[in-house]
């Protein structure tokens, strides 16, 4: 099950996840605001690819553990059809 499309699209969307919350961290409250020309972007960069990285690791390792699932405690169920689209069911 872990390489499902099901288990990529949900790997993805929480890699995303903690690439923006790694990219706002960097930022901090109010920096970009204050500063955006002279706002280091390449710390941002970091940052958010560092965020994605250990996202994604940690949604392959949590599949190798459960039955194939990218959450740890199998708190989201994938859809046993690879086609199988939520939004329009």
């Amino acid at each position: 099950m872990m390489w499902t499309l099901s288990f990529w699209r949900a790997l993805l969307e929480r890699a995303l996840k903690s690439a923006a919350h790694g990219g706002l961290l960097a930022v901090g409250s109010d920096a970009l605001a204050a500063d955006a020309f002279y706002f280091d972007w390449d710390k941002m960069a970091g940052f958010a690819v560092g965020g994605f990285i250990l996202s994604a690791l940690t949604s392959i390792a949590s599949g190798a553990v459960t039955d194939g699932s990218p959450s740890l405690t199998n708190a989201e169920v994938l859809p046993a059809n690879p086609s199988y689209d939520p939004l329009h069911d």
